[in-house]
């Protein structure tokens, strides 16, 4: 049988300072510094690692997992998102934006990592410092927060929310009946507690205040759930490159270069089939653009149009609004994906170009406002919405360096 090992990290007392504000439904999370030292007791990873060994003697796969990295729940948030999108990669695009509000980092600084589906419409995601992602290199093992130890409590009899509480010394983790959860000081959890509106408390390890009413089930507690410990951190610019867990699977990547073959004559129809629907929406555009522009071809370059487009009183003598919605033009007319300008308005006072636009998807808004910034442009993006299969966001635009 493969060794189990668990490596456990964890963070100093300086790194539960932290701002949790759990008034109504908004939680502000507030991350330890990046440069905090690491110590901890292992309760938690010890317990991650009692069931990952109880998991590997019931596994009926020829390789399992033998190894995690676990984070402190202190440096780690995860949160209950409500997000109607579909799709594994159209959600992990979307969860930024779901959770900007709630965090008390820059989203630059944030990396959010889809955990699992909770119900309809809505995602576990974990929220992470990049940075605290960084200092662990390339780990080829799964990252999984300690809070997952605990499991998510059942609500009470009339569906309000539970808190699972496990105290250890100085430390409190806390899991939520929708599965969300953090980690605090234990001299902060009557205050936590408090404003999250005095839920019903189960507690799990050492004594709480005794105005949280806590349900003391110390002597049994539940193990981790399976599908908790199946969670891992590592995505986006932290997804393993060619190394997982897992022992490589060679009959798998065989597997894979055949049906990529056989996907390449399915490769070609596709590039066939995408130059056909560029021609048409070629000849729409040119056909709208005529309708509205008589005179006007696509051809004659993102300036003419522009300057076709814009209301002769607009501006007035020295404005810089041509120059800047041209500057605009190019990318959007050129290089970005299909878009559709539902507002504009210009405001001479401080030079903004205001524009509500409206994509197929929230990675098209993101490549537009991309290649806004590319094309020397301060872009100022607005809080993006997805509905009816489309996305909407409105930009700033300023000139920046041309």
């Amino acid at each position: 049988m493969i060794n189990q090992r668990v490596t456990s990290v964890f963070a100093a007392d300086a790194a539960a300072e932290r701002a949790v504000d759990t008034a109504g439904s908004r939680t502000l999370v507030a991350f330890p510094a990046g440069g905090a030292s690491l110590s901890g007791t292992g309760i938690f990873a010890d317990r991650i690692m009692a069931k990952l060994a109880e998991m590997q003697k019931t596994s009926h796969t020829q390789h399992a997992q033998d190894a995690a990295i676990v984070l402190p729940a202190e440096t780690v948030r995860l949160l209950h998102v409500d997000l109607p999108v579909t799709g594994r990669r159209a959600r992990i695009a979307a969860l930024p934006f779901a959770v900007e509000d709630r965090i008390s980092i820059p989203i630059e600084r944030a990396h959010v990592a889809l955990c699992q589906s909770t119900g309809t419409g809505a995602v576990l995601a974990a929220v992470v410092d990049r940075d605290a992602m960084a200092r662990l290199g390339a780990p080829v093992v799964p990252v999984l927060p300690e809070t997952l130890a605990i499991p998510a409590p059942l609500p009470d009899a009339s569906g309000r929310p539970v808190w699972a509480v496990w105290r250890d010394g100085s430390k409190a983790v806390i899991r939520q009946s929708d599965g969300s959860g953090f980690g605090l000081r234990a001299d902060m959890l009557e205050m936590a507690w408090s404003r999250a509106g005095q839920p019903a408390v189960i507690s799990y390890g050492a004594a709480l205040p005794k105005a949280l009413g806590a349900q003391d089930r110390s002597a049994a507690p539940p193990p981790p759930e399976a599908r908790d410990l199946a969670v891992d951190l590592r995505q986006g610019d932290f997804a393993p490159q060619g190394a997982g867990w897992a022992r490589p699977l060679r009959a798998v990547a065989a597997m894979a270069v055949l049906g990529a073959l056989a996907h390449l004559g399915l490769a070609v129809a596709d590039l066939a089939a995408l130059r056909d629907i560029a021609r048409d929406v070629t000849q729409q555009t040119q056909a709208e653009l005529s309708r509205r522009v008589p005179g006007v071809s696509l051809s004659a370059g993102a300036q003419a149009i522009g300057a076709r487009l814009a209301p002769p009183t607009a501006t007035g003598q020295g404005s810089g609004f041509l120059p800047l919605l041209a500057r605009a033009a190019d990318p959007l007319l050129i290089d970005a994906p299909p878009v559709t300008l539902r507002r504009l308005t210009w405001s001479a006072a401080d030079g903004l170009l205001r524009m509500q636009v409206e994509a197929s998807g929230l990675q098209d808004l993101q490549q537009i406002e991309r290649l806004l910034g590319d094309a020397g442009l301060e872009v100022t993006s607005g809080v993006a919405t997805a509905s009816d299969g489309a996305a909407r966001a409105e930009l700033t635009l300023s000139g920046g360096q041309p």
